[in-house]
């Protein structure tokens, strides 16, 4: 019998995939997300979820992507205390957390060993987060995600392909590395029958150039405005991923640009 998988952010950009993704291979899915009258940051009410559902495994995506202090310390760093702990008093046999790329700061080869320099709200609470999770002894799985783009996504891909004439805000040599949000899910899945405690990059491990971007979708930028605490140069290596996790990407970013255009 396929083991209970509990998702926070489930109505989300990725947590849409990633639920559709478990239900095909079959697992048992408890969407818990917001949109659905659930919040992580409701102790009470996740205890409810928790006792009626029982989850084996808990994969928890629900953050707010935000440079503002207080959701940063309510949504991400107090909603994963709530759902860690949570997992501790039901026994869960896994936490699976999404991490991020900005966690490291600037950084153009980061490995799970390099030391974290995040420069702003949103990397530090993250930062924290994974912390907590390590702190409190459940077992885990910490994904950190390099640039998630996809079809409704709210990223640079998506603003240059939906918009007429569109404001990209990043100095064009600033560089990202992107990941298909399909790529996150199969690296979720494949966490799920990983037996260890551990960290991994989920990355292309590819740096583009920001300015490089208009050109191989075909689109003309408006202008460019350079912001405070934003990280300029960010591509995580993937290869730890590669061997122990047995995953690697499957949609380059000219693949994952043309599907997005078809959709």
């Amino acid at each position: 019998m396929k083991p209970t998988i509990l998702i926070t952010g489930a109505s989300g950009f990725i947590g849409t995939r990633l639920v559709n993704a478990m239900k095909k291979e079959k697992y048992n899915v408890c969407e818990v997300d917001k949109k659905l009258g659930s919040d992580v940051t409701n102790y009470k009410q996740m205890d409810g979820i928790f006792s009626f559902f029982t989850p084996n495994i808990v994969v928890h995506l629900a953050a707010e992507l935000s440079n503002d202090l207080f959701p940063n310390i309510k949504d991400n760093c107090y909603g994963t205390y709530v759902i860690t702990k949570l997992c501790k008093k039901h026994k869960v046999k896994k936490l699976i957390f999404s991490s991020s790329a900005a966690v490291y700061g600037n950084n153009s080869n980061a490995l799970e060993t390099d030391y974290l320099r995040p420069i702003n709200f949103y990397g530090m609470a993250k930062k924290y987060c994974e912390k907590i999770i390590q702190r409190f002894g459940v077992p885990y799985v910490i994904l950190r995600f390099s640039n998630v783009y996809g079809k409704d996504g709210k990223g640079i891909i998506s603003k240059l392909i939906e918009e007429q004439t569109p404001v990209i805000t990043s100095p064009q040599h600033y560089t990202r590395d992107f990941i298909h949000a399909l790529d996150i899910c199969n690296a979720i899945i494949k966490s799920l029958k990983y037996r260890k405690n551990n960290v991994f990059n989920i990355s292309s491990s590819k740096a583009i150039s920001i300015g490089v971007l208009p050109i191989k979708i075909g689109k003309t930028i408006k202008n460019s405005i350079k912001h405070k605490r934003e990280i300029k140069f960010s591509c995580l290596n993937n290869t730890k991923a590669k061997k122990e996790l047995k995953w690697t990407p499957k949609i380059s970013l000219e693949k994952g640009i043309k599907e997005y255009e078809l959709l």
